[in-house]
């Protein structure tokens, strides 16, 4: 964002809660208008736009560079895959690695010229590495990953849950990508949010 597209913002901002934002000094107003401008420099304004608007659906004050930050993730990770589609990858990729291991102590050699248990090894590594990030993070190692497919259903619902807020909190850190932000539906395809069609608040 410019720093006439965060002005502009912030001006919206005001303008929501009118009465309820205390009158600053222009120095004030330029401090804070250059912190948000170095914190949103990296984010369209389209999608700040849309962040400010569903902050104004819960924010019963001013909305703070914190609140419009927290939103940006939250619509972030609407573009990321589903919790459950990734545990059922890391219950999968468990599962398999676990039969791998079963292979470790044979010595016969598989027709590349390679022991089993050598070929079995390389084939957890690969199934560890090809997990996706956010479940790499969370599993860790690829032991804990073999050790997830011997626990029972309720030690699996135990795990799931503990993955599930794991990953909430992996998604509210991640960096916000403009590109991931600006292909969103709620920014690409909402004419609302076009400066043409948006209306403009006088400072």
């Amino acid at each position: 964002m410019t720093i006439e597209e965060v002005t502009a913002l912030l001006q919206q901002n005001n303008a929501m809660y009118a009465g309820r934002v205390p009158t600053i000094t222009v120095e004030l107003a330029t401090v804070q208008i250059g912190i948000w401008s170095a914190t949103l420099a990296d984010v369209p304004a389209k999608a700040a736009q849309a962040a400010l608007v569903r902050a104004f659906t819960v924010c019963r004050y001013p909305v703070t560079l914190a609140d419009l930050c927290t939103q940006l993730h939250a619509m972030q990770a609407e573009a990321d895959p589903p919790a459950g589609l990734l545990w059922d990858k890391i219950t999968t990729a468990a599962h398999r690695a676990r039969e791998n291991k079963g292979l470790y102590s044979y010595t016969g050699r598989a027709a590349d010229g390679r022991t089993i248990a050598d070929a079995a090894r390389e084939a957890n590594r690969e199934i560890f590495e090809s997990l996706p990030a956010p479940a790499r993070a969370w599993v860790g190692k690829l032991q804990t990953l073999i050790d997830l497919d011997g626990e029972d259903q309720t030690g699996k619902g135990f795990r799931r849950r503990d993955f599930e807020k794991f990953y909430q909190e992996y998604q509210a850190t991640q960096p916000l990508d403009p590109e991931k932000l600006a292909a969103l539906p709620c920014v690409a395809f909402n004419p609302s949010l076009d400066t043409a069609n948006r209306p403009q608040v006088e400072a």
